[in-house]
């Protein structure tokens, strides 16, 4: 005998229950279950006592495993349809996922296409078919997968510990999408399908639009960013983990300096913008939690004077309001919002620097949450100031400015790396496990503080950073194609220590899965002055 409490109320069962007939869901409107704290995908069978909760889709756990599902059913289709072409998932703009066909695409307009896939994904829908998880050998899996023509599966597969895999079979399909699924295709009954040349964006719910799909947003800064990654990627061979995988065995150095280089690479150009467009008197540089973007405004300051262009740096941290002056909410001190500075201190001290050559800067001290002092500034004329914070490209901070003397820079790390053709990482597990991996060696948090504050710090880059993103006029990609190895160690270590009991074990088990897979970086190869060093040590600039 065992009890299953499910909101507030115990029921008691003398055998294993199937965790989705807890639920009267005729419109499945729930997708994931959390058993105490671990997450369970709703076919699950539980015989102990337990508290379940399931979740819906303004949870961002169920948004993955509808995303997932979702992916696995276009998946699905495409094999259906087209059984001989090849095609590619990237995470994209608009907080979708990008559908391109690399080989034996259908000769039809995107248009025909798209009408073609939503009508069979509706069919598949309506017929409810089971998504049912199976457990096979290695050896096994890799013979289905060539006989669905998905070679890129099974050389992942190879740097795969365990003898065994899971997989998802639906009728006489078998595919595996690295993340908990819905139990049938029923299930996945709200998506959109938006055409953009040559491919088309798979739009599913989101947890914060309330399980809605948001409008589509173009977003054309943001798109040119993701697809100048993919075209680095593919000039660098490092598409996928296993092709970063066999460059760390073979020539670990090689790689490394290939990635360090298109950092060089990204001041170069910036240096020849700031030439072009010679108004310019301040460059603002922004990027989310973990971009690097301290480091690289460093890296370009270096860099200017390198070239003969007399530069200075001021971080926007040190205009920060006194913690008492600080907006709350939650009854929580909001250090996120951009009215947590001191406005009218900042604009008034950059117009005074410009007319005058010099001003006075606030220095503030995190540890007292207040200003200890002011630090002279003096600069001669032609000087950039180069301004760096998390809000530095809202338009609040530099509207008294002429825009010819704003460039604008935003920095943020986007591997679009995949475990294979069907699975990209998550855009946002680079910028985590970076801060998980610098919080411990700087901020004296561990891996689970980190993952406490992770959800607040979205929700602030949501309102406060991204909004701005397509005000850039460049946009840097700080990701290091080598980076997850040389994370992984210190971040297993940190994410390890994570009870199971832990709400914050399920995000730190996502993480550690994808870690797995890829081969140990040695620190002693990389530079000292590389952006990586912010993280995991021993920066030298």
């Amino acid at each position: 005998m065992f009890a299953l409490t499910v909101n507030h109320d115990t029921h008691h069962f003398d055998r294993p229950v199937v965790l989705k007939t807890l639920l009267d869901d005729p419109d499945h409107r729930f997708f994931l279950a959390s058993v105490n704290g671990r997450l369970f995908e709703l076919t699950a069978q539980i015989d102990y006592d337990a508290t379940v909760e399931f979740l819906d889709l303004t949870q961002s756990e169920a948004v993955y495993t509808y995303e997932a599902s979702l992916r696995y059913l276009v998946a699905m289709a495409l094999y259906q349809l087209y059984p001989n072409a090849h095609f590619k998932f990237y995470f994209s703009v608009s907080r979708g996922v990008y559908l391109e066909f690399t080989e034996g695409a259908p000769r039809l307009t995107l248009k025909a296409l798209k009408r073609q896939l939503e009508n069979t994904l509706q069919s598949l829908i309506a017929a409810d078919l089971p998504i049912i998880r199976k457990t096979v050998s290695k050896d096994a899996i890799k013979a289905l997968y060539e006989t669905f023509n998905y070679p890129d599966k099974a050389h992942i597969l190879s740097y795969r510990p365990e003898d065994t895999v899971h997989v998802y079979e639906c009728g006489n399909y078998i595919n595996y999408m690295y993340h908990h699924m819905v139990p049938s295709t029923g299930y996945l009954h709200t998506f959109r399908l938006t055409m953009e040349h040559p491919g088309l964006i798979i739009e599913s719910p989101r947890a914060e639009f309330a399980g809605t799909i948001p409008e589509y947003r173009p977003e054309p800064v943001f798109k040119e960013f993701l697809k100048h990654a993919n075209r680095r990627n593919a000039k660098l061979g490092t598409e996928s983990i296993y092709a970063v995988n066999e460059k760390v065995l073979r020539a670990p150095k090689r790689l490394i300096d290939t990635a360090e280089a298109e950092h060089q690479d990204a001041l170069k150009q910036i240096r020849h913008h700031l030439k072009v467009f010679d108004a310019v008197r301040l460059v603002a540089l922004t990027g989310p939690s973990s971009s690097g973007k301290t480091t690289f405004t460093h890296k370009l300051l270096t860099h200017l004077k390198a070239e003969g262009q007399p530069a200075v740096m001021i971080s926007l941290d040190h205009y920060y309001k006194d913690r008492d002056q600080l907006p709350l909410v939650n009854g929580a001190h909001d250090l996120e919002t951009i009215h947590a500075l001191d406005i009218p201190r900042f604009k008034a001290d950059i117009q005074t620097l410009i007319e005058t050559g010099q001003t006075t800067i606030p220095q503030f001290d995190f540890a007292t949450g207040s200003r200890r002092g002011e630090s002279p500034l003096k600069i001669q004329p032609g000087t950039l100031i180069l301004i760096e914070g998390i809000h530095a490209l809202n338009p609040l901070l530099t509207d008294h400015l002429d825009k010819s003397w704003v460039f604008k820079i935003f920095i943020s790390p986007h591997l679009q790396m995949r475990l294979d053709d069907h699975n990209p990482l998550r855009i946002t597990s680079v910028r985590l496990l970076r801060r998980i991996v610098r919080d411990i060696a700087f901020r004296s948090t561990d891996a689970l503080g980190t993952l406490t504050m992770w959800e607040s710090v979205r929700d602030g880059e949501f309102t406060w950073i991204y909004p701005f993103l397509e005000d850039a006029d460049f946009v840097v990609n700080s990701a290091l194609a080598y980076e997850m190895g040389a994370l992984k160690p210190l971040a297993l270590a940190a994410l390890e220590k994570i009870d199971r009991k832990n709400p914050h074990f399920i995000t730190a088990n996502r993480l550690i899965k994808y870690l797995k897979y890829f081969k140990t970086v040695d620190h002693a190869d990389i530079p000292s002055d590389s952006l990586l060093r912010e993280f995991i040590g021993g920066l030298k600039l």
